[in-house]
């Protein structure tokens, strides 16, 4: 036995090889910081926060900082990268050690030029009870996810969303609380699951949701299947009216905690020709309206009740289509018009392309000569009005 003894001296030598690791496992250092350490434990975070980006390098950094900055910790963050050919996902790699393993980065195999997709594949990924979306060129403030999630959990909402927003200047120097005039500032607000007068709202434009203004519980956007459209521009008013479509318990919260950057370079300020400005605004009417069709149908509330269903309908066209004509686009000739029209939606439509193509080409035709008509009523108004006053005056200037 005294030999057996002996002879575990030479596996306790292990002590040699103990001693070599000390210098890599100072890892000590690192449990010094007390954050890191326990963030990583979090397994399930309570929300997830999504970025969708696209050439960012100008503006991530920010964005990423005020993420990190956050006085509740768990949370997870997703960025997913629409195919970037600039420098942002290094700087987002760069971010991955300071969020403690609470920072996924992932890249789409090719550009799918919208903010949707990558929000999309963000949902998939998300493991949290809440979803909350971040454009890659904003921020929001440091108390901004714990006070979604403290409102939202007390009032068990499906869907939160903010009605004020600060409005940031290009170079981020200037902040502002965003004029919205619908909007004041007040209490927290539970919605009433009044189905039929909510619709007749939307109908009536009285509300202005976007994704960044929203908290959504996952389950929620998850059973309705509540996904974005691949439609640009608008594919967030489609994704936004099925929102508040579904939800039954929605909070509507005054107090602003998001900053939304006046971004020159984005998507829908960008200079286009006439022709390309005509197809990019009609992708989201004969494209998006067949999405937000599909969304309507699937709720029961609809069935029976045609002229609710309509009422959605024709209000999302007719705010895009008179955007269609609001820039670029309104220098096309009505045979231009057509052109551009069937040449960028033909595929889509099939047999109808011709159809589909003239009927937008007269709509506008038609818009074009009544809105000349209101112009011309409008300075014959003014005109009658003023040959009135005139003969007032010279009936006065006779009785006297």
């Amino acid at each position: 036995p005294v030999e057996q003894a002996a002879k575990p001296a030479e596996p306790v030598k292990p002590v040699e090889q103990a001693a070599k690791p000390a210098e890599p496992v100072k890892p000590v250092e690192q449990a010094a910081k007390p954050a890191e350490p326990a963030i990583m434990q979090f397994n399930c975070p309570d929300v997830s926060v999504i970025i969708p980006m696209y050439n960012a390098e100008k503006y991530i950094t920010a964005c990423l900082e005020s993420v990190l900055a956050q006085t509740y910790k768990n949370f997870e963050l997703i960025v997913v990268d629409d195919c970037s050919t600039d420098s942002s996902p290094e700087i987002v790699k760069s971010y991955i050690p300071k969020f403690g393993g609470r920072l996924n980065h992932f890249r789409l195999k090719k550009n799918t030029g919208g903010a949707g997709i990558p929000r999309n594949k963000g949902i998939t990924l998300a493991r949290g009870e809440y979803i909350m979306f971040i454009d890659s060129d904003d921020m929001i403030t440091e108390t901004a996810v714990e006070e979604n999630l403290k409102l939202a959990r007390e009032y068990n909402s499906d869907v939160l969303y903010r009605t004020l927003y600060y409005k940031l200047s290009a170079d981020g120097s200037e902040r502002e609380l965003a004029n919205v005039p619908k909007y004041k500032a007040g209490d927290v607000t539970v919605i009433d699951n009044d189905l039929d007068k909510r619709v007749k709202d939307m109908a009536r434009s009285r509300y202005w949701l976007a994704p960044w203004r929203t908290f959504s519980k996952r389950e929620f956007l998850l059973e309705y299947e509540l996904f974005f459209p691949n439609i640009r521009p608008y594919e967030d008013l489609v994704w936004t009216h099925a929102l508040l479509i579904y939800t039954k318990n929605f909070l509507r919260v005054p107090h602003p905690i998001y900053l939304y950057r006046d971004n020159e370079g984005s998507m829908t300020r960008i200079k286009k020709a006439p022709a390309e400005s005509a197809k990019f605004y009609m992708n989201p009417i004969i494209l998006g309206l067949k999405s937000l069709d599909e969304y309507i149908k699937g709720h029961p509330f609809f069935k029976g009740k045609p002229h609710y269903h309509y009422g959605l309908l024709e209000n999302f066209f007719n705010g895009r289509f008179t955007s269609v004509f609001r820039e670029e686009a309104s220098e096309l000739k009505p045979h231009e018009l057509y052109e551009a029209i069937r040449d960028g939606f033909g595929k889509s439509l099939g047999d109808y392309d011709v159809l589909v193509a003239a009927l937008c080409t007269a709509l506008h035709t038609q818009q074009e000569l009544t809105a000349e008509k209101l112009k011309n009523f409008k300075k014959y108004v003014v005109e009658s009005k003023e040959q009135i006053a005139a003969l007032e005056a010279k009936l006065a200037e006779l009785k006297s």
